[in-house]
């Protein structure tokens, strides 16, 4: 059997997509399992060991066009699109791939054979959950449906933070995470140095990590403490393995939370107060401190340090027995 997932989301989105990559391969014998995935999150894909084949959506004229000609050149058993809301792109490369039944939301258009959503309504449920509601039609019957994204660190990503690790006399750390893809999910400078002051007269390490685009302020953050460094990540698969090995991650709502989720780590993460989206993307560690915003559309410059700083000491208390 050969199926293709369509995930064309961010990388948070493709992080929790891969407990259906899990399902899929777990429970369909033989299956050849390939990914339609955007510019921007494939990376990681090219190495999962679930993925037998990763092809990339970058919009460009040519390459698009290419990349539909491979894809038209195998017929699937099933065409997955994970969007549960409409998308003018799913419909139309829907229309253009070949497959026997295609699976996704339908517009008024009605592309694909089965709309897994339309039974939901306006119901909300965890990002994970939504990802594995195709599986029903494929006849494979799941218990548990919050299941914990699958990563993978590789062998040079490992050993790039070994060295580091040793150069810097760390054994054991709390890994921050200072970025965010809006202003309204970013926690004020002011607020992470007093939580980093905490850390480190606590004589805790901790290693920060950031967007590219905000290096220079967690660089800033770092050469303020003797016990705060500053991590650089190359590529997406250098923050699996800076995360896997941390015992605490501190983020704000991106896509860090959902790899801690995947790793199971203890989590502190500061969430804009829209309750909606706090059911999507809500942690799945076993044991994590979410603090929202005040009110109801606050964003997460408006959480208070008293806030932080509590769930923060009664996070490590549980931490360090």
């Amino acid at each position: 059997m050969k199926i293709l997932i369509v995930q064309l989301g961010r990388i948070g989105d493709t992080v929790l997509t891969t407990p259906l990559f899990k399902v899929l391969k777990e429970k369909i014998e033989n299956l050849e399992l390939h990914v339609l995935s955007g510019r921007n999150n494939y990376h990681f894909l090219l190495e999962h060991p679930f993925i037998d084949k990763v092809f990339i959506y970058d919009k460009k004229i040519v390459s698009s066009l290419r990349m539909i000609s491979n894809i038209r050149k195998t017929e699937y058993d099933f065409w997955i699109d994970i969007k549960d809301h409409p998308s003018t792109e799913s419909m139309l490369l829907a229309k253009l791939g070949k497959a026997k039944t295609k699976i996704g939301f339908n517009g008024e258009k009605h592309i694909f054979d089965i709309d897994p959503h339309s039974e939901y309504n306006s119901k909300y449920e965890h990002y994970v959950e939504v990802a594995l509601r195709p599986v029903k039609y494929l006849n494979i019957h799941l218990e548990d449906r919050r299941i914990r994204p699958n990563l993978f660190e590789n062998d040079k990503s490992k050993q790039k933070l070994t060295q580091f690790l040793r150069m810097n006399n760390i054994d054991h750390y709390y890994c921050l995470n200072n970025s965010a893809t809006a202003d309204s999910r970013m926690l004020q400078k002011e607020k992470w140095h007093m939580l980093l002051d905490q850390i480190n007269q606590e004589g805790k390490k901790c290693l920060i990590i950031s967007d590219p685009k905000a290096a220079v302020s967690a660089k800033e953050l770092a050469s303020k403490y003797k016990n705060i460094f500053y991590y650089p990540t190359t590529s997406i698969v250098d923050v699996f393995s800076v995360i896997k090995n941390s015992e605490l991650v501190i983020t704000v709502d991106t896509s860090i939370v959902h790899i801690a989720s995947a790793f199971n780590k203890t989590q502190l993460c500061f969430y804009t107060n829209l309750p909606n989206k706090i059911i999507e993307f809500s942690p799945l560690s076993d044991k994590y401190r979410l603090v929202k915003s005040p009110n109801e559309g606050d964003s997460v410059i408006d959480i208070k340090i008293e806030d932080v700083l509590i769930n923060y000491n009664q996070l490590t208390a549980e931490i360090n027995g």
